[in-house]
């Protein structure tokens, strides 16, 4: 298990640098949260899946005056697979939740969090990853295109 949790800080690494090879600069902020032992160990397995999670606001919509998400359950948002780009995983997250496919910008908000488990000091912390990102549909869903007739000349049915 040491190996899942040092491993963390490798892949958060890799993925920033995948950015900032795509994108230049842009802020990053650390916040560390003190978890129960429950809590770290649930973070170590779901580390095995993933250590990015993704959001993506639409046409303006779930950001507030800074450009964060505004409520976090109110923008699409998904985990990055292990061999899937990040961008990849937003246009997914995006086709997933309103049928549609969107072109994004750059990430608005990138931020990583380090899980330590309360009163236990062996234990090395575990990294994650959240890039926010700003898109645009690039078509309406399914929902919003309403139903058509395709033309059939008369008497080819």
């Amino acid at each position: 298990m040491l190996g899942e949790e040092t491993d963390t800080y490798d892949r958060v690494s890799e993925h920033l640098r995948s950015l900032w090879d795509a994108y230049g600069g842009f802020a990053v902020t650390q916040t560390t949260v003190p978890v129960d032992a429950g809590d770290y160990d649930g973070a170590i397995r779901r580390a095995a899946d993933s250590v990015v999670e993704v959001t993506v606001s639409l046409d303006g919509k779930g950001d507030d005056p800074e450009g964060t998400p505004a409520a976090r359950g109110d923008v699409p948002r998904a985990a990055v697979g292990t061999d899937e780009r990040i961008e990849a995983a937003a246009r997914r997250a995006v086709r997933e939740a309103t049928g549609a496919p969107c072109r994004l910008g750059g990430p608005t908000r990138v931020e990583i969090v380090g899980l330590v488990e309360r009163g236990r000091d062996g234990r090395p912390p575990l990294y994650r990853l959240t890039v926010h990102f700003r898109g645009r549909r690039t078509e309406d869903p399914p929902s919003k295109r309403g139903w058509r007739v395709d033309r059939v000349p008369v008497g080819g049915f």
